[in-house]
């Protein structure tokens, strides 16, 4: 299994990742404290997906759905989890990434693009001011490298060494916890499905 995130497929199912980011989202509340997640939110802006607020405030999250992996619930919880994970980084241990302080180089910055765009697709040049420019923020870029480690784990460890061992670095008891979590997800998953055989 270690070379799959999800036992014997490359494709983790929408229904799995919702679980993933859940379970993030309890690790993350019992030890940073952050927010309750709101569910079913209509925002105004169609774009918009989901929203945390700085400082322990809620994650809400919308009921809107995409074909497209990168725009749906569960990466999008995960998106919004990894918001409060940073926030936490700067508020408990001094380092920002909206500074750029949680990345240690250039390669590290490489990286988390990577893992940004193979979750939420390429970070295209627009017309419309800040259409794409706010994905380039080392925040955002944060936030979805803690989204790629929820969802895919193995893969982003795999694809990204530098970036995952750093936030592992930080956040050992988050990871640990959140590693334990998949197996015990993966492992009601799998009997899940072979009682239905």
């Amino acid at each position: 299994m270690s070379t799959f995130d999800f036992p014997g497929v490359d494709t983790i199912p929408e229904v799995v990742r919702l679980q993933r980011a859940g379970a993030a989202a309890e690790i993350a509340q019992e030890l940073f404290g952050i927010g309750t997640v709101n569910r079913g939110i209509q925002f105004e802006d169609p774009a918009v997906r989901g929203r945390y607020f700085r400082g322990g405030g809620p994650i809400e999250v919308s009921d809107s759905n995409s074909d497209f992996p990168g725009w749906q619930k569960g990466v999008t919880l995960a998106h919004e989890v990894g918001h409060g994970i940073d926030d936490h980084i700067d508020v408990k241990t001094g380092y920002a990434s909206s500074r750029g302080e949680v990345f240690e180089d250039e390669e590290q910055l490489t990286e988390a693009t990577a893992l940004s765009e193979r979750l939420r697709g390429p970070m295209v040049q627009s017309d419309i001011p800040g259409a794409t420019d706010y994905r380039r923020h080392p925040t955002e870029k944060a936030a979805d490298t803690f989204a790629a480690m929820i969802i895919e784990p193995e893969r982003s460890r795999e694809l990204a060494p530098g970036v995952t061992a750093r936030f592992e670095a930080f956040f050992g008891e988050f990871f640990g916890r959140y590693d334990d979590r998949v197996q015990e997800l993966n492992e009601s998953w799998v009997e899940r499905d072979n009682d239905t055989v």
